[in-house]
């Protein structure tokens, strides 16, 4: 449930347009551990609360070195009323809340690791 099967890799950056872009000085290593990582990742599953383009950049940032923080929880109210039809949304408290990956989490956790000097920011 949930996973879309129509993804793919996009070569450079499709219709979107950076609002905030930094450079990560990588070592060998952390290149040849991204360049498998990307080489590996499956495009084609993307799901609001698995791999999408946020998750990808935080982890692509991990393999740099650099953690970013990419997810945000949302709490689920458990009924709503809709058209006079109640409807149920959970039952398990485990559920209460939503948690998905955020381009506007990433680029504020981007933001700090320039400040922090552990990224480079690019005009």
């Amino acid at each position: 449930m949930g996973t879309q099967c129509d993804g793919y890799f996009e070569e450079g950056s499709g219709i979107h347009r950076p609002t905030f872009a930094a450079k990560i000085d990588l070592t060998p290593e952390q290149f040849e551990r991204i360049f498998e990582f990307v080489h590996a990742y499956d495009y084609s599953k993307y799901a609001i609360t698995g791999n999408q383009c946020s998750s990808f950049a935080a982890q692509v940032a991990s393999l740099a070195g650099v953690g970013l923080e990419c997810e945000i929880s949302m709490p689920l109210r458990n009924e709503i009323y809709l058209f006079g039809e109640r409807i149920r949304f959970w039952e398990d408290p485990a559920y209460s809340q939503l948690t998905i990956s955020s381009p506007d989490i990433v680029e504020r956790s981007l933001m700090r690791a320039v400040m922090e000097g552990k990224a480079t920011y690019v005009k």
